[in-house]
Formats: structure tokens, sequence, C-alpha cells
């Protein structure tokens, strides 16, 4: 009985990954224009939320670990339904940023929680071999979710500018309903559960003093800022090479699409590229900013499909690393570490890429973030090769 369950739990991520869906993605910056503010603001906003998520990210955690990733996935999906509300009914920065903190409440409570929860079921199972194609999976449910999302948001939003906001509230209390069907791992089965403190303190430890571990997330961080920046670049370069907004839609959902499938496809893309998974990541996202940054005609949107490869495997390639290495009751929070620092980061980078955004084109912005990325490229190679002892390669491989 109990083994039904919890394969169960498999079909529920799946559920609920296409179901926690911000529509809003394609519009969000105009949407914010349209509510009067510029980018400076608007990365300030996203700064607070990186902020937001650097306090919440490892208490959720915890939260998780110990008293159940089943309820910390139903308060995530209601968290963000909260969070759209107080974006519709905003009207200056102060409210936006309080949709902000709501949406950063909710994206702490589901980080770690729900790979941790399908990773031990697998454990549970003697299935975690399996973790890379299921998590890929997952998230290639949830970018067909935001290709469907992506049009309907471009139509709707031309209907009445709240719309997108609305569905996207109304899709994560279904998201927060489908949790409620989830079978709870029990973290702590043959020992007492340590206090709240206890285990954020012991999860830090950990991830102080476990080498690979700490290498991988170090690397991590430096991708993450130029992934998360990344996006603010869009919508501005397609304005600056004459494509219609009307069309932003569409393109999205292309950008959707090739995410979708390499998700889908993650499991291979270790396969193939054993040993050098991470480097790659790194220098597709690079190639993407650096042709971005010589081009001025309207096909330019192209290249960004080079980011939304890395957007599809980055999640599965860092996530089976990890959770190869993290004892399961330690495994939400350890993941919630790890998401603090890469958030942290973003939080310091976003204030400065908003500024330079007010005032350096959008074509530039990306030929200069290209040629930043490559310098931490071959900082970063040498830096893990010399001072911790192994290359991204070794510490993936190992």
């Amino acid at each position: 009985m109990e083994e039904s369950l919890i394969k169960r739990n498999i079909k529920i991520y799946y559920l609920y990954m296409s179901m926690f869906q911000l529509i809003v993605g394609p519009i969000l910056t105009l949407y914010l224009v349209g509510k009067g503010l510029n980018f400076t603001q608007i990365m300030f906003l996203q700064s607070f939320f990186s902020v937001a998520i650097f306090i919440l990210e490892v208490p959720t955690g915890a939260f998780g670990d110990l008293i159940g990733r089943r309820v910390s996935l139903f308060l995530a999906g209601i968290a963000m339904a909260l969070g759209a509300i107080a974006y519709i009914t905003g009207n200056s920065i102060v409210q936006f940023a309080l949709g902000e903190l709501l949406f950063a409440c909710g994206m702490s409570l589901k980080s770690g929680s729900d790979t941790a929860l399908v990773y031990d079921s697998l454990k549970k199972l003697d299935r975690t071999a399996e973790f890379t194609a299921i998590q890929g999976k997952g998230e290639s449910y949830c970018l067909g979710a935001q290709i469907i999302g992506s049009v309907v948001s471009g139509v709707i939003y031309e209907i009445h500018p709240e719309l997108p906001l609305i569905v996207s509230a109304l899709l994560m209390i279904l998201s927060a309903i489908s949790a409620l069907f989830y079978y709870e791992i029990k973290t702590y089965e043959h020992e007492e559960a340590p206090k709240y403190w206890t285990q954020i303190k012991e999860s830090a430890v950990f991830l102080v003093r476990h080498k690979r571990v700490r290498a991988v997330v170090f690397y991590f961080i430096f991708f993450y800022v130029f992934y998360r920046v990344g996006f603010w670049y869009y919508q501005p370069y397609m304005q600056q090479t004459h494509i219609d907004a009307k069309y932003f839609g569409l393109i999205f959902a292309l950008f959707n699409i090739v995410a979708t499938l390499s998700a889908r496809f993650s499991h291979r893309y270790v396969s193939w590229t054993k040993g050098k998974s991470m480097i790659l990541l790194s220098v597709l996202m690079a190639a993407s900013f650096l042709l971005m940054g010589i081009t001025t005609k309207p096909f330019g949107f192209l290249f960004i499909c080079l980011q939304q490869v890395t957007r599809g495997v980055n999640g599965p390639v860092m996530m089976k690393y990890m959770n190869k290495h993290i004892p399961s009751n330690k495994r939400a929070t350890i993941i919630s570490f790890s998401s603090l620092l890469k958030n942290l980061a973003a939080a310091v980078a976003f204030p400065i890429v908003g500024f330079a955004m007010d005032r350096i084109d959008a074509v530039s912005i990306n030929l200069y973030s290209g040629l930043l990325m490559v310098a931490g490229i071959i900082y970063f190679y040498f830096y893990l090769k010399t001072k911790m002892k192994a290359t991204p390669a070794e510490a993936e491989a190992s």
C-alpha cells in the first residue's frame, strides 16, 4: 500500500509542476512600465525579491525537512496566489514590493521541498538513478504549460492588463490543492528530529565542509546571476530590434518550447556531455549574450533560444549532483542554502543592472554581459582547478 502511495508522488509532482505557474513573463516588463515604473525601480523590485529569498530560503527549507514537504508545497501555492493578487491591486512600488515578498515566500517554500520529496520517494523505491529523467520530465511539464501560458498571456493582456495575473492566481491555488495529495516521506524515521536551529546549523556545516558540493554551488552562483538578469533583457531587446509587442507571446512560447525540450531530454544532455555539463551551460549563455550584442536585426531574438537550453537543463544538472551527496534529512535545507547564496548574489547584481539598463541600449548591454561572462568562465575554471582542486568537470564527475 505504501509503495503505491510513494509511486503516486511522481504523478502528483508532474501535476504540481504543471499548475505552479505565473504566466506573466511575456508581458511583465510592459505591465510594470504601464504602472509607471522605470527600469531602475523594476530591478529594485527584483533585488528586493532576491533579498527576501535570501532571508526566507533556509528557514523554509528547514520547515520542509522538519514539518513536511507536502505542507510546504501547499503553502507555496497559496503564497504565490496572494502575490499575484497584490500585483493586481498594486499602484505603487510599495504594493509591488509586497507582491514580491509573497512571491519570495512561495518560491522559497517550494525550493528544495519539491525535488527533495521526489528524490526521497525514488530512494524509497530504490530508483534514484531515474531522478534526472523524472525531474527533467517534471520541468518539461512545467515549461510546456508555460508555452500555452505565453500565448494566452499576450492575448488576454490585450483584453485587460490584469487578466494574466488573475489566471496566474487561479493556477497557483490549483497547485496548492494538488500538493495535498502528496504522500509525505518521513525524513527522520529512526532518530529524533533535531531542533529547528540545530537543523539549520548542521546543514550549513555540511555545505561548508563538503568540498564537491561547495564547488558546484559556487559555480552555479556565478551562472545564476547571468541567467536571472538575462531575462530582463528580452523585452527591451525585442523592442529595440523593432519587434511588435503583439508577437511577444508567440516568441515566449517558442522560448518555452526550446526550454521544454531541453528539460525533457536533460538526462541525455548529461550523458552526452559527461564531465563537461556545467561548463557548457555557461558557454551557451555567454554565446547568447555576445550574439545578441552584435545583432540589431529582428531575428536576433533567436539567439535567446541558447539561454532557453540552459534554462531547461541547469536545474536537473545541478540537482543530480547535489542530491547524490546530500543526506535525506538535510536535503531541503541544504538545497535552500544554495538557493539563498544564489539569490544574495542576484540581489547585489539587480540594482547595478537596472541602473545600466536606464543608460545603455539593450543591444550593448547584452554585449557587455557576454564579455563579463566570458571573463567569469575563465576565472572560475581556473579558480576551481587551483583553489578547489577540481575543475567543473571533475567536480561533476566525482
